[in-house]
Parts: structure tokens; sequence; C-alpha cells
């Protein structure tokens, strides 16, 4: 399998990125996804593109079941 994600979301991406939003804008913007989408513990996800998982991962911590792509 190609692994070429690995030196694309290295260190710097990560730094850059992860301060872009405010954790208040990542919560309110999972919040409004898991109404809208009327998701619930063992709902399906994919997330496409992921990135370096801003979404998926507070999703996978409400007990969805995330795919991330990048």
């Amino acid at each position: 399998m190609n692994e070429g994600w690995r030196d694309f979301f290295d260190a710097d991406y990560i730094r850059i990125w992860s301060g872009f939003f405010p954790p208040e804008r990542t919560t309110a913007e999972v919040d409004g996804l898991w109404q809208l989408l009327g998701l619930h513990e063992g709902s399906r996800v994919l997330d496409a593109p992921c990135g370096y998982g801003r979404l998926s991962r507070p999703l996978a911590e409400r007990n969805a079941i995330v795919l991330g792509v990048a």
C-alpha cells in the first residue's frame, strides 16, 4: 500500500492546520453533523477528504464508525 500520505500529513501540516479552526468551531460543526444526519453510536461515516481528521476524530469519539480518506 502506498503510504505517501505519511509524508503529506507530516508534523508541519498538523502544526499549521490544526490551529486554523478554533476547537469551538469543530465542536459546533460535529454537533451539527450529528444532528443533521441523525447519527448515533455505531453510525457509519465516510469523511472524504478527511485531512488530518479534524471532524473524523470527534465523530469516532462519539462511537461512530468512521472511515477517513485523505
